[in-house]
């Protein structure tokens, strides 16, 4: 039995939301809160720190973060420095992933999460992803790919977009190759030769001439961004890693910048 219909059983009645639906890759929001003291509240007291729970609870007050989450999938936290119980923490919350599962009537989404402390400074971060329900009548076709990032349906798009472009046919006109793009657990590899994407897939036969690989944050920060800064954040060393073969990553680098400029018009631009 689906998700969905375990609910609507469970109710008698259609859920009213949030739905899946609600929430798409790059939406942002941000919450504060003070943190008292509880007298009886001993563990609190042991481990003076805001929590993935207070996280959570921010996130709803702000109103990105369902009140009540369906059912929590995965989560990954990382305590930075120790947070003072009473100290005043700021959140803010990035939408990175979302992904529709037609067999459940639900889909699938996923936010990055920061505290920062009242000097601004990153003192936990994590991610969080939960099941919800689909909105009732949905379809539960596939989700549009503009910003399913690193999926083969979103390098399709993509490649289809880049046979348009005349700054990726030039950079690559004479090249022979593949490119490896990685958000998270998604992989994808682009076969190119003589200014074309000949092939989309998830692997190729010799593998990728080299792999460009980053978070989800990273790569909805840097498609749904203000601008194509990708080469700022490759050289300050903001958690992009490439694999495999460096001379040809830098001797493509046009190649590269062209490629991220059409996917953030693939972003904000349809479907391509």
């Amino acid at each position: 039995m689906s998700v969905g219909a375990q609910q609507r059983d469970s109710t008698t009645a259609t859920p009213t939301g949030p739905y899946y639906e609600d929430f798409s890759v790059g939406q942002r929001g941000a919450g504060s809160v003070r943190r008292p003291p509880d007298p009886d509240d001993r563990a609190a007291r042991r481990t003076p720190t805001a929590g993935l729970t207070t996280v959570v609870a921010l996130a709803s007050d702000g109103g990105l973060l369902p009140p009540s989450l369906l059912r929590v999938l995965e989560t990954h936290w990382s305590n930075l420095s120790p947070v003072p119980v009473g100290e005043p923490v700021e959140a803010t919350f990035t939408v990175t992933r979302c992904r529709r599962v037609p067999a459940e009537d639900a889909g699938s989404v996923q936010w990055h999460l920061q505290v920062h402390d009242r000097a601004g400074r990153t003192v936990q971060e994590g991610t969080i992803e939960v099941l919800l329900p689909a909105r009732p009548g949905s379809d539960g076709a596939a989700d549009a790919a503009e910003r399913a990032f690193c999926s083969r349906p979103w390098a399709e798009s993509l490649a289809r977009r880049l046979a348009g472009d005349e700054g990726f046919r030039s950079a690559t006109a004479t090249w022979d190759g593949t490119i490896g793009l990685r958000a998270g657990k998604d992989e994808v590899h682009l076969r190119v030769y003589r200014g074309r994407v000949i092939e989309v897939a998830g692997r190729t036969p010799l593998g990728a001439t080299f792999t460009l690989e980053g978070s989800e944050r990273l790569w909805t920060d840097l498609v749904t961004g203000p601008s194509n800064d990708f080469f700022r954040r490759a050289m300050s060393g903001d958690a992009f890693t490439v694999t495999g073969n460096a001379y040809e990553y830098l001797r493509m680098s046009k190649a590269l910048m062209a490629l991220i400029d059409a996917a953030r018009e693939l972003a904000t631009g349809g479907r391509g």
